[in-house]
């Protein structure tokens, strides 16, 4: 046994750690000196028998892609759940608010509206076609809004997705090539 792996303190019998062999140092719980010993050479433990030793698991490539194919499959199906989910979660407020614009106004309104031209005096037949042209136009100005927002954010989102896709086929690719390589190693 080495000072490494520990001694025992001959006066309390505290165990011991460290220390040069031949130094002497105090013990930790009694406080004696004590010489640290020598090492000594342990005896690796014994092989076991070629009996006993179980074989190594034989290398099925083919069954290794087909695990690789699987896992990046379900990868790449969570990956898409998880976009869509996103795209959704993250537009859900502007899609909102453009279907309650478009169930009081024709899309076609809405994409050819102009903002109203003069400011009539109230009262007149003019002031209530004037007021129903500006609350087009403003409906207008925030269903585009709602409409740039969204198509931003799925562009994004789109994007992201493609990223990760190409991250996971790229890593796939790795791993089936590396399945090839220990392969042809096991048929050599």
């Amino acid at each position: 046994m080495s000072a490494r792996d520990g001694f025992d303190c001959p006066a309390c019998g505290a165990r011991l750690r460290g220390g040069r062999p031949g130094a002497v140092v105090p013990c930790a719980e009694c406080r004696n000196p004590i010489v640290v010993p020598e090492p000594t050479a342990e005896a690796p433990p014994a092989p076991r028998p070629a009996e006993e030793r179980a074989p190594a698991p034989a290398f099925d490539a083919d069954q290794a892609r087909r695990k690789l194919l699987t896992t990046a499959t379900i990868v790449l199906v969570l990956v898409g759940v998880a976009h869509f989910g996103l795209y959704k979660l993250l537009t859900r407020e502007a899609r909102t608010s453009m279907a309650d614009i478009e169930s009081r106004h024709a899309v076609s309104a809405l994409e050819n509206a102009r903002p109203p031209e003069g400011d009539p005096k109230p009262g007149t037949p003019e002031y209530r076609t004037w007021r129903e042209a500006k609350a087009l136009w403003v409906d207008a100005e925030a269903w585009r809004n709602d409409r740039r927002q969204a198509s931003l954010l799925e562009k994004g989102i789109l994007g992201s997705f493609i990223v990760q896709v190409a991250i996971t086929i790229w890593v796939l690719l790795r791993l089936l090539g590396t399945v090839k390589r220990r392969a042809r190693g096991r048929k050599s």
